[in-house]
């Protein structure tokens, strides 16, 4: 009875013994008290400057604190009329090899949203191999926006500008870390520390989003892109204060009539 009281122990003895050295682990990596969090993942909320509202699959809201060291990547697909002037991008097109001008009928196919910083240059870059006898050679383009408008984009490269016509049904990739971009239901894994994973400071945050982000959602508030609904009734407003009439001239005339003294 007694060896089988024993065996029956000696799992539960060592079960336990495993919880309590990985929480003894977990305490240890803790700094200044907070658990570091390497793996959280769940749905974005809301998004505002240095702090991302997000749930996991408690949908208890969860603050994200992101700060200048915190590294954001947001990955994913936006319509080509949420491109906004000053944007960064990059993309393949065969160009002339003299003048490195876009040849005649090209079109962008497929282009990256990028930031600053994240090892792209602006500029362009042809491919070496250039044969003096082609008409064309493949060149990656590399600079910020300054206009799109009825398919023709506008880029600055190293002060001097740059068309080039887009595909009516061109693909637009984002890989940037302006997290601004991103919107209510994106997917979101993010690493950090804090006392408890419901407020946290962010040391990575990745971000990819959702579906298709529509032009007019982009870096916009969502109190902006609500629009009234038609037949909707004005709120209410102060109505502006308004001075007397003047009297027109048959008006005067009639009012003099009635004035007029009587004879005798």
């Amino acid at each position: 009875m007694d060896r089988c009281v024993n065996t029956f122990c000696r799992p539960i003895t060592i079960a336990s013994a495993l919880a309590l050295a990985l929480f003894a682990s977990r305490l240890a990596t803790a700094a200044d008290g907070n658990f570091i969090f390497n793996h959280l993942e769940g749905e974005v909320v809301a998004i505002e400057p240095g702090k991302i509202t997000w749930t996991d699959k408690s949908n208890v809201p969860h603050i994200a604190f992101v700060t200048k060291e915190t590294k954001v990547q947001v990955t994913g697909e936006i319509e080509a009329s949420a491109i906004a002037p000053g944007a960064y991008v990059r993309f393949t097109i065969p160009v002339t090899p003299k003048r490195l001008q876009p040849i005649k009928g090209a079109k962008v196919e497929e282009l990256t949203l990028f930031s600053p910083g994240d090892g792209y240059q602006l500029g362009m870059l042809p491919d070496n191999v250039v044969d003096p006898q082609a008409k064309s050679v493949s060149c990656l383009v590399a600079g910020q926006v300054k206009q799109l408008k009825k398919g023709l984009l506008t880029l600055v490269i190293n002060g001097k500008q740059f068309k080039v016509t887009l595909a009516d049904d061109a693909k637009v990739k984002v890989d940037v870390s302006d997290y601004s971009i991103a919107r209510k239901g994106d997917n979101i894994v993010l690493t950090g520390t804090g006392a408890n994973q419901r407020e946290i400071e962010c040391k990575g945050v990745e971000i990819n989003l959702a579906g298709t982000v529509a032009g007019d959602a982009v870096n916009k508030p969502a109190a902006d892109t609500k629009k009234p609904k038609r037949g909707a009734k004005p709120t209410a407003s102060k109505p502006a204060a308004t001075k007397p009439t003047k009297p027109t001239k048959p008006d005067a005339e009639a009012a003099g009539a009635d004035a007029a003294p009587a004879d005798g």
